[in-house]
C-alpha cells in the first residue's frame, strides 16, 4: 500500500524503485528463507518450514540502502534537469553582453548629430528652428516603433528583430551624408533628405528596448532577469557617454561627414557578432514548461496572450 501511494506522486521509474526497495526491504529485515524439500521413507512429502525470524544486525543494510536510493531518485525526479538553466557565465555572455553592445551602439549613433550639428549649420546656414527640427526627426521613428518592435518581437523573437534594427540604422547613419550632397541640394530636397535619414535611424533603434525585454524574458533565468536588465542598460547609457566623447575627436579630425561613416559602419561587425553570440531558441528556467505545472502555466499564458490584441491594449485604462 505504501509503494502504491507513493506512486501517483512520482515518475514510473521512481515508482518501481520505491517498490522494489520496500519489498527488498523487508523481505531481508523479516529474514523468510526458503527451506529444502525432504523426503520420509519411501514416499517424498514436499513441506516449507516455519519461516523463522531473523534478527542479525546486517538483516537492515539492504533497507537503509533502499531508502538511500528513494531519497535520491526523488530529489532528482523533483529537480528540474542541469541543462534546463543557462549557467551564470553563459546567459551573461551570451545574452546579456550582446544587448549592452548593441545598446551602446544605438546611442552612439543617436548622439552623435548632437555634436555634428554645430558644424553642420555652419556650413549649410542652418537656423536654430531647423537645427532644432533636424534633431527632433530621430525620435519621430523611434517613437513609431516602440509598439511594433514589441509586437515583432514577440512573433519572431528578439534575436531578428535587433539584428534587422542594427542594419536598417546603420545604413540609414551611412546614407545621412549623401542626403547632404550637391545633387540633393540641387533639386532643392536637402532638409526633407536629412529629416527623412534621422527618421530612418529612429525607426531601426526603436526596436532595440522592446526586443531587449524580450531577449531577457526568454533567454535569462528568473532570478537573474532584474540584474541581466541593469546590466543591458548599462550599456545604454554608456553609449551617451562613449559618443559625446569620441564625436568631438573624430569631427575635429576628420570632418563630421566621417563620424556618421565611422558609426554607421560599426553596424557591420556588430551584426556579426550579434548573430554568432546570441541563443537562436529560448532557454527553459526552472519554470521550464517539462513540469506539469509549468507547462499548464505556459499554456494558460500562451492562451491569454493570443487573446490580447493592440487594439484591446489600447483601449484598457491602465495602458493610460
Amino acid at each position: 500500500m505504501q509503494a502504491s501511494a507513493a506512486c501517483r506522486h512520482v515518475t514510473p521509474q521512481l515508482c518501481f524503485v520505491q517498490y522494489h526497495a520496500l519489498t527488498s526491504g523487508c523481505v531481508a529485515r523479516r529474514g523468510y528463507q526458503q527451506q529444502p524439500a525432504w523426503s520420509t521413507g519411501s514416499t517424498a512429502v514436499q513441506q516449507r518450514q516455519r519461516p523463522q525470524l531473523n534478527t542479525h544486525p546486517q538483516a537492515s543494510a539492504p533497507r537503509k540502502r533502499a531508502e538511500t536510493l528513494i531519497t535520491q531518485a526523488a530529489a532528482a525526479a523533483g529537480s528540474p534537469p542541469s541543462d534546463s538553466v543557462e549557467d551564470g557565465s553563459s546567459w551573461f555572455t551570451r545574452v546579456v553582453c550582446p544587448l549592452a553592445l548593441v545598446l551602446l551602439v544605438c546611442n552612439m549613433d543617436r548622439i552623435c548629430l548632437s555634436v555634428a550639428i554645430m558644424p553642420m549649420a555652419q556650413e549649410f546656414g542652418w537656423p536654430a528652428t531647423v537645427q532644432g527640427l533636424i534633431q527632433s526627426a530621430f525620435l519621430w521613428g523611434y517613437t513609431a516603433t516602440q509598439l511594433l518592435g514589441g509586437h515583432l518581437a514577440d512573433k519572431h523573437g528578439g534575436r531578428a528583430v535587433i539584428a534587422a534594427g542594427v542594419a536598417w540604422f546603420s545604413i540609414a547613419s551611412l546614407l545621412l551624408p549623401a542626403a547632404l550632397s550637391g545633387h540633393v541640394a540641387a533639386a532643392g530636397w536637402t532638409l526633407p533628405a536629412v529629416l527623412l535619414a534621422r527618421t530612418c535611424v529612429g525607426l531601426g533603434e526603436g526596436v532595440a528596448l522592446p526586443s531587449m525585454s524580450n531577449m531577457v524574458a526568454r533567454h535569462v533565468p528568473t532570478a537573474a532577469k532584474s540584474r541581466a536588465l541593469g546590466m543591458s542598460f548599462t550599456g545604454f547609457h554608456t553609449g551617451n557617454l562613449v559618443g559625446l566623447v569620441l564625436s568631438p575627436l573624430i569631427v575635429m579630425q576628420f570632418g563630421w561627414k566621417s563620424l556618421f561613416y565611422t558609426f554607421g559602419l560599426l553596424g557591420a561587425p556588430l551584426l556579426a557578432f550579434w548573430l554568432a553570440l546570441t541563443p537562436k531558441q529560448a532557454v527553459a528556467d526552472d519554470h521550464s514548461p517539462s513540469h506539469p505545472s509549468a507547462a499548464a502555466a505556459a499554456a494558460a499564458g500562451a492562451k491569454s496572450q493570443e487573446s490580447v490584441s493592440v487594439w484591446k491594449l489600447l483601449s484598457h485604462p491602465a495602458t493610460w
